[in-house]
């Protein structure tokens, strides 16, 4: 692959299939591995503008409590022994705690009861869901292996032919080129004889204009 192939292989040609030939290729040079780096970073930019690699968002910062608010969970006598609103309220504050001591008790009896096999399931359905990501990313690395076996058995297949290709090509660049130079050389030598024929038809109508015999 030369430079000006590498060129006009960009990100932004959607339909091209860009493959590297890394079995056959030799050394790519500093060149040519500075601009492989180019369109590496301008697919990024692209991936990143289309959605298919989206940036992982951090989630929003946890605001935690600076301390729990344990006054409600309190068992106090009423501030005022005379007043029957603060016996009300210590009232209904003890029937709270005492609720919420029977739901504490019966939450407990639940899980001594059906926790453990809870904690079974649970757990039998995480190793299930590992052992199936496990499956698929063993499968996703024998279809990766699969991929580069049959690429380096098609290119050490077809490599000759592309070396041969490459070197007829180079070989008809070459005499291109020496053509050319041949080509713009003649067009010289013409162009000098041109004008020294010209300037020798000059000096001979001088010469005539000057011999009177010539009247």
């Amino acid at each position: 692959m030369t430079t000006t192939d590498t060129r006009r292989a960009t990100a932004s040609d959607e339909d091209a299939i860009l493959d590297s030939l890394p079995y056959i290729d030799g050394d790519y040079g500093p060149e040519l591995m500075t601009r492989a780096d180019e369109l590496i970073a301008e697919e990024v930019k692209v991936m990143k503008a289309t959605g298919m690699q989206p940036e992982i968002s951090l989630p929003p910062e946890v605001s935690l409590f600076e301390s729990i608010d344990t006054v409600r969970f309190r068992l106090e006598p009423p501030k005022d022994t005379t007043s029957e609103d603060d016996w009300e309220a210590a009232t209904r504050n003890s029937e709270a705690q005492l609720e919420h001591q029977y739901n504490r008790l019966i939450n407990l009896e639940l899980v001594n009861k059906f926790g453990n096999n809870a904690w079974r399931l649970h757990n039998y359905q995480l190793e299930h869901g590992v052992k199936a990501v496990a499956k698929e990313l063993d499968w996703e690395k024998e279809e990766i292996t699969e991929i580069n076996k049959q690429r380096k058995i098609e290119q050490i297949r077809y490599g000759k032919t592309l070396q041969d290709l490459a070197y007829k090509w180079s070989t008809l660049l070459g005499q291109t080129i020496q053509a050319e130079v041949a080509t713009q050389g003649l067009e010289q030598e013409v162009a000098v004889l041109r004008l020294q024929n010209r300037e020798r038809g000059s000096a001979g109508d001088n010469i005539e204009q000057s011999d009177p015999m010539a009247m």
